[in-house]
């Protein structure tokens, strides 16, 4: 798995009965993968909210990019 610094995205939409959703990055072609237990490991309680600014890590897994080292901007 790799890396990639901090970035700052924007909530696509996020389904808290399903725990997941996405959030667009400004330069990137795909949306990166949100799940609600990356947001609890950063403390962040609720959902977040569509438009919702969040800054976090991308990490590369089997099923492609995806949140890390979450928090509200």
């Amino acid at each position: 798995m790799s890396s990639v610094s901090k970035v700052i995205g924007s909530v696509k939409w996020f389904n808290a009965e399903k725990g997941f959703g996405f959030v667009t990055v400004t330069g990137l072609e795909k949306d990166v993968f949100l799940h609600v237990k990356q947001l609890r490991a950063s403390g962040i309680t609720g959902s977040p909210a569509e438009g919702e600014s969040l800054t976090f890590e991308i990490n590369d897994g089997p099923r492609g990019k995806f949140a890390t080292a979450v928090s509200k901007t």
